[in-house]
């Protein structure tokens, strides 16, 4: 359950997929040293997923000195959903 709503989809190692299903009534959701699965290996992160003020907070900070590669995040809009892709990811906070 929980890697359904923090949303981390490394099925494929050509891009990991950052999909979060925060519940309504919840205000974020946060994982330490969770395993990605990346076209190097896998690499850990702490990740956290916060709603503030109707947007959403990103924090991904991966452990030591290893990055994901590529990475897309889904990101709620109003009227859906919008993807944000990213390369070579060892570091993101950012507020969508």
């Amino acid at each position: 359950a929980a890697r359904l709503i923090l949303g981390v989809d490394d099925s494929s190692v050509n891009e990991v997929k950052l999909i979060p299903r925060i519940p309504p009534s919840w205000q974020g959701i946060e994982a330490l040293n969770w395993p990605i699965r990346t076209s190097e290996g896998i690499v850990r992160a702490d990740i956290r997923f916060e709603k503030i003020n109707h947007r959403l907070m990103v924090n991904l900070i991966v452990k030591g000195s290893q990055t994901i590669p590529k990475l897309a995040i889904r990101i709620p809009v109003k009227n859906g959903y919008r993807w944000y892709h990213l390369t070579k990811v060892n570091k993101l906070q950012k507020q969508f």
